[in-house]
């Protein structure tokens, strides 16, 4: 074999080991690193600051002031009223004019402790049965009659609302202005009634006096 040939089968014989070993001619290349891509999240705040809320100052309802009690409502104790009689004919030297020449009076009157002064003395007014007071000789338009005291308010405006029941005599027309006067002025010694709305078995007191000739 000549030295030619034989150089050509060397080579034909590394083409095939190299071919085989999956070897390549030249430097091998250096591996290189994969590329991380690094995508930054985004921050989430652990604390998100609180959104101040303005609220109008118009918005801010005041406080309602306290309301003052009512008289009914202090439980205050009384132990002594007024209860109002007839002076006949004086012209009213002796108390406030009145009907047919007379003066209702006010005479103090002591009664039980109690928190309802115009109940109580509209009781002891109508409690009395004797046509004359004493030795005063004041004279009494209710003694005749048989009433009892039902019920007594007083609302915002000062109008005292009281209601009796039973039966009401009168002795004539002159009765009438006594009769009632004894009643509303017992009710208007107290300072926070400013005015007076009498019934009688639910009957307006000034029908029924209407109704008697008034």
């Amino acid at each position: 074999m000549s030295r030619k040939h034989s150089l050509t089968v060397v080579i034909v014989i590394m083409l095939l080991a190299l071919a085989a070993g999956g070897c390549s001619w030249g430097p091998s290349p250096e591996p290189t690193e994969p590329v991380v891509e690094v995508t930054n999240p985004p921050i989430e705040a652990t604390n998100p600051p609180e959104t101040a809320t303005e609220i109008p100052v118009e918005s801010l309802s005041p406080e309602a002031p306290a309301e003052s009690p009512s008289p009914e409502s202090t439980a205050v104790m009384v132990d002594q009223v007024q209860i109002f009689l007839i002076a006949l004919e004086d012209n009213g030297i002796s108390g406030e004019l009145i009907g047919c020449g007379d003066s209702v009076v006010a005479v103090d009157w002591p009664i039980e402790p109690t928190d309802a002064p115009i109940e109580a003395a509209l009781s002891e007014l109508l409690a009395i049965h004797d046509q004359f007071y004493g030795e005063s000789g004041l004279y009494n338009a209710l003694y005749q009659s048989d009433l009892s005291v039902e019920s007594v308010s007083v609302d915002g405006s000062g109008v005292a609302s009281v209601y009796l029941s039973g039966t009401m005599m009168l002795g004539g027309v002159c009765d009438n202005p006594r009769f009632e006067a004894q009643l509303e002025q017992t009710v208007r010694q107290f300072s926070w009634v400013q005015d007076v709305a009498i019934f009688v078995n639910g009957t307006p007191l000034d029908t029924l006096l209407s109704g008697q000739g008034r």
